[in-house]
């Protein structure tokens, strides 16, 4: 768990083989495109097809369980993450949940680096166009040891000051520590190097660009404390439930197993007082032309051209990550342009019939997160909003929750119990009201 050989493909590839010998059938390759009901209300399966030859299946139980992982827009290392289930069971009457909330992070375009936190102990600093280390100006207390999400704040800040580029200026770092930084501080990055070469070593080492990057949404499905979402016979497991919305590294491992744990152990309370499932051959029909519509063998592939429109607008960092109300609303309008576009493309194959159920998740999901971005008038965790950057308990001590009205997102407040630590937002502003519990609350602590 702390540190599985090979990492976590390995763990992977264990856990299939476990599974195998214990005799669980696995069905690979198969795209799930729809939730089936059977004539009732509960989730009674899946429908889906294989991204490789196309073929339609059908698979019925009494108890399904979803762990599809959290949502990006094809971003970095986690480009294959699109939120397909999570999507699919929002459109089925799952209520989402955390979607304002994205883990932020400084990126380069160069390489993928696991080990900034550690780059900052060892004596590296972000710096700006000038030369200038700018943390201490957004940060006074921690500077450049501050959280990573505060991190991308603070680039994105300084970006709108006009001094960009910005680096993560490594040179600091004692040349006789550099081997043993790479090697053990951040263990799996010995691969990598291997894998890139010296090259990346002398970037790494060097004065490398980087940028205030949101490298995927927290949002996913609400579920109760035994995994079951709204749904009845739905339950939800790793990133693809509402957890928690904040990043620890190696974190995605415990939480996967905890909650797959908890889902299966809920799973099999259900099936005894269940009966089997009904596959309702209209429903099957229906959802299998769903699957289909989009495919056209005489159409060209084309998503990929929209992909990268939707990219260009997820990706600014001065709505993804430094956010502001009149900027949210105009990123709304250009999302509402590319599903205008979405509407005509067609698939010629079933590869393309794939990426392109993939792009209608990511433009839906980009809608969603826009639309709680702007609903939650505060700054909080990883949200910020420049024009309400302070922290408001008395107003957003709450989950933001969305649901499938109709074809389009409503959100609503969820109060958080704080049944630890009473809250009693102070008199006065809104800004000065949330300051003043921040302090009582540390000095508590």
């Amino acid at each position: 768990m702390l540190y599985p050989v090979g990492g976590g493909l390995e763990f992977c590839w264990r856990l299939r083989r476990a599974l195998e010998d214990a005799g669980v059938q696995i069905v690979d390759r198969i795209m799930v495109t729809g939730l089936m009901r059977g004539g009732s209300e509960r989730i009674t399966g899946a429908v889906g097809i294989h991204t490789r030859t196309g073929e339609f299946h059908t698979l019925s139980a009494r108890a399904t369980i979803f762990a599809t992982n959290a949502i990006t827009f094809r971003s970095g290392f986690v480009r294959d993450i699109t939120g397909t289930g999570t999507l699919l069971a929002y459109r089925a009457g799952a209520t989402l949940r955390n979607a304002e909330q994205s883990y932020l992070r400084p990126g380069t375009p160069k390489f993928y680096f696991e080990g900034i936190t550690f780059a900052i102990q060892e004596g590296a600093s972000f710096t700006n166009a000038a030369g200038e280390q700018f943390m201490q100006r957004y940060e006074p207390e921690w500077g450049d040891r501050a959280d990573v999400q505060r991190i991308a704040r603070a680039m994105a800040m300084e970006r709108q000051r006009g001094m960009a580029p910005l680096y993560l200026d490594m040179s600091r770092v004692p040349a006789a520590t550099r081997e043993y930084f790479v090697e053990s501080k951040v263990k799996w990055m010995e691969y990598f190097f291997r894998k890139l070469g010296p090259e990346a070593k002398i970037d790494l080492f060097g004065e490398t660009p980087y940028y205030p990057q949101n490298q995927m949404t927290k949002m996913a499905i609400r579920t109760d404390s035994a995994c079951r979402s709204d749904l009845p016979g739905l339950l939800v497991a790793g990133l693809a439930q509402a957890g928690c919305a904040n990043h620890f590294a190696g974190f995605h491992f415990g939480m996967c197993i905890g909650s797959g744990w908890v889902a299966g152990r809920s799973a099999r309370e259900d099936l005894d007082g269940l009966a089997a499932p009904r596959v309702d051959a209209a429903e099957v029909a229906a959802l299998r032309r769903d699957s289909y519509r989009t495919l056209n063998g005489k159409a060209s592939a084309r998503s990929d051209a929209l992909l990268r429109k939707l990219q260009t607008v997820m990706f600014a960092y001065d709505v993804s990550v430094w956010k502001r109300g009149t900027r949210l609303e105009r990123a709304l309008g250009e999302i509402a342009g590319l599903r205008a576009e979405l509407a005509e493309l067609l698939a010629p194959d079933t590869h393309e019939l794939v990426r392109l159920t993939e792009t209608e998740a990511m433009v839906l999901a980009a809608e969603i997160i826009l639309g709680a971005s702007l609903f939650r008038e505060e700054s909080r965790m990883n949200h910020f909003r420049e024009d309400f950057d302070f922290r408001d308990d008395a107003n957003w001590l709450c989950w933001v929750d969305v649901t499938d009205a109709g074809g389009a997102p409503a959100f609503a407040k969820t109060p958080i119990p704080t049944p630890l630590y009473p809250l009693e937002p102070a008199s006065g502003s809104a800004a000065g009201a949330a300051e003043a519990v921040r302090s009582a609350a540390i000095k508590t602590l």
